[in-house]
Parts: structure tokens; C-alpha cells; sequence
């Protein structure tokens, strides 16, 4: 079990990324929680990329429910971020979804 959030936050980049959404089990002022990692930490990955660079993210749906990623400082289609069900279909639980979009323009 962790003891939290890992500090630093692991720091991915390239082309081609690959993110599993998953379950874990993390400590909370003492306490054990359940909670969502991405490549087993939470918060998941700072990823680094470039702008004008293209990315493609395959993006592993571990967990028991659909979910999605919500891209932060990025600007990117509606059907590519937001709430399961609404302005994106979601990743079924056990699927894996192919975001692909251009960093344009730079994100925080």
C-alpha cells in the first residue's frame, strides 16, 4: 500500500504513450483508501510534451467502470475529454481507447 502521493510525480513523454488505469490501494491521514492510479500512482504521471508535436496516448481501462481522462491546459475535441456519456463515450471497463490529437497550443 502507499503512503500517499508520490512525490516526485514519475514524468513520461514522447510520441507514444501508454497509460493503464487501475485501481490501488493508497494511505490517507492514516487510513486506507481506495483509489484510481495511473501507471500505479496517484496523482498519475506528469507527462511532458511538446507543442506542435502530434501524441498518441493508449489509454488501458483496468478498472470495473467506464472512465475517461480529462486533458488539463490542453485544448482538445469534445470527443476527446469530458464526463463518460456525455461529450465522450468513455473507456468500458477492460478496453483500450487511442487518444490522438496535436499539442497545439501549449498546454500547463
Amino acid at each position: 500500500m502507499s503512503t500517499g502521493i508520490a512525490a516526485p510525480l514519475p514524468s513520461i513523454s514522447g510520441e507514444v504513450i501508454a497509460l493503464d488505469l487501475a485501481w490501488r490501494m493508497a494511505a490517507i491521514d492514516g487510513r486506507p483508501f481506495r483509489v484510481i492510479g495511473i501507471n500505479g500512482t496517484t496523482p498519475g504521471p506528469l507527462i511532458r510534451l511538446r507543442e506542435g508535436q502530434d501524441v498518441r496516448l493508449h489509454v488501458h481501462n483496468a478498472l470495473d467502470t467506464s472512465s475517461s481522462i480529462h486533458w488539463r491546459g490542453l485544448l482538445v475535441s469534445p470527443q476527446y475529454d469530458g464526463v463518460p456519456g456525455v461529450s465522450f463515450p468513455g473507456i468500458d471497463a477492460g478496453a483500450t481507447f487511442l487518444y490522438e490529437f496535436p499539442i497545439r497550443p501549449a498546454g500547463t
